[in-house]
């Protein structure tokens, strides 16, 4: 007896049906492993809270500096008007490494495995950017005329009482007034209710942990708790100006500081 095959149509169908199940299925996969890679950064952000906590311990409860106020043009006080610099581990000058903001916990010895400084969801701005380069593992630089070692990670430690007013521009808008914490430099001056570090804040499209239109970021606050942010007022198109990279909060002091202020704890 003549053994039937599969028709031409028969196999279009398989085919199809196939198909519909992967594009159904694919979504919840992306899903799922985004989650886990959002367990993951936030694991990463709770060691750097500990970090801080042990070196503060060690340092008269000093917290690591914004910048380095040994390297001219990288103060605490100009860092402070550049959001990009947030998210800075070290600059190098004269062929000496010197550390900024996080990259203290890892100069200091408290971190010793630097990849706990990129979030797993990061899609530019990796580990292995700045590790192994000409034979010199972490902190080394891939761009010779722009020796900075960048992260995963945007910290700006808030004070609980001293406060200060910007200006933001809001499309649709125009400009709007904020108070808004000033920078804690000492751990009794943090503000327990607002951020500390968070997955990197530079353009709406390169938020790590978006799903779909669902945009969010994990988050550090002062008292070292961790909160999956994604209130409206945080990712407000409006206040991001997506599309414009120099109007972001990666550039934009008004824009990054009002993104902070707006950050609420997940319920």
């Amino acid at each position: 007896m003549k053994k039937r095959g599969f028709t031409l149509i028969e196999l279009l169908v398989v085919i199809s049906i196939i198909a519909v199940l992967m594009a159904v299925m694919l979504p919840s996969l992306r899903s799922a492993r985004e989650r886990s890679r959002r367990v993951v950064c936030g694991n990463q952000l709770k060691s750097m809270g500990t970090a801080i906590n042990v070196y503060a311990s060690d340092n008269h409860d000093a917290l690591p500096l914004l910048g380095n106020n040994n390297v001219q043009g990288y103060e605490t006080a100009k860092a402070e008007k550049y959001p990009w610099r947030t998210y800075m581990a070290y600059v190098q000058k004269n062929g000496i490494d010197y550390p900024c903001s996080v990259g203290y916990l890892h100069s200091s010895g408290i971190i010793t495995e630097p990849e706990i400084f990129y979030c797993t969801s990061s899609v530019d701005w990796k580990f292995e950017q700045y590790d192994g380069i000409d034979g010199k593992a972490w902190p080394a630089y891939p761009n010779k005329s722009d020796p900075i070692v960048r992260t995963g990670y945007s910290y700006f430690p808030q004070d609980q009482k001293l406060k200060e007013t910007i200006t933001v521009f809001v499309l649709g808008e125009g400009n709007r007034t904020m108070s808004v914490p000033k920078l804690a430099t000492k751990m009794p001056q943090l503000n327990s209710d607002k951020t500390m570090i968070t997955d990197r804040l530079h353009l709406l499209d390169k938020v790590p942990h978006t799903v779909g239109k669902q945009h969010g970021v994990n988050a550090l606050y002062g008292d070292s708790s961790l909160s999956f942010v994604s209130n409206e007022e945080a990712f407000n198109e409006k206040l991001w100006h997506p599309g414009s990279i120099s109007n972001g909060p990666g550039t934009d002091p008004g824009i990054f500081r009002s993104v902070l202020a707006n950050m609420s704890r997940s319920k």
